[in-house]
């Protein structure tokens, strides 16, 4: 049987009963829009995660029974809920109904756009997965703010005609480099893992196991021992996408090379009870990889400051993640995660290879050139992280570091 994509809206039977209880010979997906890039993104899911020859893909022009830009999370969700129900119900003989709906959010008076997808079966239950969130070009937000779809604005702003049909916002802003089926793809990848992972349909291949994976990077790098540690850190870092998550509280920092500070960025202005506000978020680069992005902004009283960090797996197996620090990223460190004190407490120290990043480039540097960090999180009897990090250079020592107490808001 070959995998079939509806090119219009139809209420064609697909001519067999539908049931998702046990083993069947084929899936029967109905999807609640005729727009091909969002065709294109189930389809490439269903045929990574199910057999080649066990796909078949419906149409249907569904209401969303939102506004044409849905604003949030919340109407976001109900537009991809509502076309996934009215799909199943158009569609006799589909085992799955699919709703994918495109929205706006604001974060800091910045436009942010995102997608939400809906997986409804037969019986009921529905599932939920969002893609990555990137910022729209300030012309793009101010067209939406006078009161046009992104599809219209995408189409004025950069002389096209329908994107939203074609390679969508993120293709046209990114010139390609990142297609706007791929990061639902991924995430319909992992939803789909969790929902039909385990007898009723098999999952296919390498790039199936990966890209159900790429989600937290410390997850990854932990594996099963994950699970070991505490609420609050697996909290801290197993993000889903599209979740922000802030932490805020006071630091304490120390830097014996502060007349550095200008030349690196990540170094922190001394001082003591420094408030300091972290947001972090999964993230998707160019290429689809996964990675923690932190945030950190201090507000000390005398100078203010920030620094960027983004948390993305090592390049070898084990308990390891990588590092890259500013934006764009500077420098990378391969740190050795290990969990303490029965899972409340989570050490992070350098160990592995260290790189000079020029632009896509990572060139290694030399053992003697590296940094020495020691970094531990342990979750306290109130519900709080206690925070320690240390950063020594083989020739400079003890260069800075923090030490603090800090709250998921």
């Amino acid at each position: 049987m070959t995998e079939t994509i509806q090119s219009g809206p139809t209420d064609a039977d697909f001519g067999r009963p539908s049931s998702v209880a046990g083993p069947i010979a084929a899936v029967r997906i109905a999807v609640g829009s005729t727009n091909p890039v969002k065709l294109e993104s189930v389809r490439e899911a269903a045929v990574l995660i199910f057999d080649r020859e066990a796909v078949e893909v419906g149409s249907v022009a569904a209401e969303s029974g939102v506004s044409a830009q849905p604003m949030g999370d919340a109407e976001t969700m109900a537009g991809a809920s509502r076309r996934a129900r009215e799909a199943l119900a158009r569609l006799p003989g589909a085992d799955i109904g699919i709703g994918l709906e495109a929205g706006i959010d604001e974060i800091d008076g910045r436009l942010f756009t995102f997608s939400w997808c809906a997986a409804v079966d037969g019986a009921g239950r529905i599932q939920h997965a969002c893609t990555s969130r990137w910022e729209l070009p300030a012309p793009v937000a101010a067209l939406i703010r006078d009161g046009l779809e992104l599809g219209d604005a995408i189409d004025r702003v950069y002389g096209r005609a329908n994107a939203k049909q074609q390679e969508g916002a993120v293709g046209i802003v990114t010139r390609g480099r990142l297609t706007r089926a791929r990061p639902r793809r991924r995430r319909w990848c992992w939803r789909w893992r969790d929902w039909y992972g385990g007898n009723e349909f098999r999952m296919q291949n390498a790039e199936v196991r990966k890209a159900v994976e790429a989600i937290s990077p410390f997850r990854i790098a932990l594996g099963p021992e994950f699970d070991r540690l505490a609420p609050e850190l697996r909290q801290h870092y197993d993000l889903n996408v599209g979740q922000v998550l802030v932490i805020e509280g006071g630091m304490t920092a120390w830097n014996r090379l502060a007349f550095a500070q200008g030349l690196l960025s990540f170094m922190p202005v001394p001082g003591a009870d420094i408030p300091v506000r972290v947001e972090h978020r999964l993230i998707a680069d160019a290429d689809g990889a996964w990675g923690l992005e932190w945030r950190r902004r201090f507000a000390h009283p005398r100078r203010p400051f920030g620094s960027y960090t983004l948390t993305k797996p090592a390049r070898r197996p084990g308990p390891y993640v990588i590092d890259f620090f500013n934006q764009p990223a500077t420098i990378g460190l391969t740190l050795r995660l290990d969990i303490e004190d029965g899972g409340r407490a989570l050490r992070m120290t350098s160990d592995g290879p260290q790189y000079a990043v020029l632009g896509r480039r990572l060139l290694p540097l030399p053992p003697g050139a590296r940094l020495r960090v020691d970094a531990l999180e342990r979750v306290l009897d109130d519900g709080g992280l206690a925070s320690e990090i240390a950063i020594r250079h083989p020739l400079f020592g003890r260069m800075f570091g923090y030490s603090g107490i800090t709250r998921i808001a």
